[in-house]
């Protein structure tokens, strides 16, 4: 899925920037944690799941610590936090079609549609 706004201009920039001959990290603008951000995601889905941290559990192999996937001293910082993401995501874009679509019945007696 590409990725929306933002964080797509910071990648451009670095693609056709200078060679930096290193890493130039890119975070957005809301410092979380991991199963913080998975529940998030699952309030805004409806979904009654917890996320449950798990300090043993493995990323891809690695073990994290709070700060594994946070950026550097210096990073190149977005200003989408996670709700305006998650505003733009395929899944809020269906929801909101779905919802519409809900409102809706089809009056096949005169092939048309009407407003409940």
């Amino acid at each position: 899925m590409p990725m929306p706004g933002a964080p797509c201009r910071l990648v451009l920039l670095m693609q056709h920037g200078a060679p930096r001959n290193g890493i130039v990290e890119i975070a957005g603008p809301e410092r979380a944690r991991l199963a913080d951000m998975v529940q998030r995601f699952l309030n805004a889905t409806h979904d009654s799941r917890k996320a449950v941290e798990d300090a043993q559990a493995r990323y891809f192999g690695a073990k994290l610590q709070d700060d594994t996937l946070c950026p550097g001293a210096n990073p190149r910082v977005g200003a989408m936090n996670f709700d305006k993401w998650f505003a733009q995501s395929q899944y809020a874009k269906w929801r909101r079609r779905a919802r519409h679509a809900c409102g809706r019945q089809r009056d096949t007696s005169h092939n048309r549609t009407r407003q409940r």
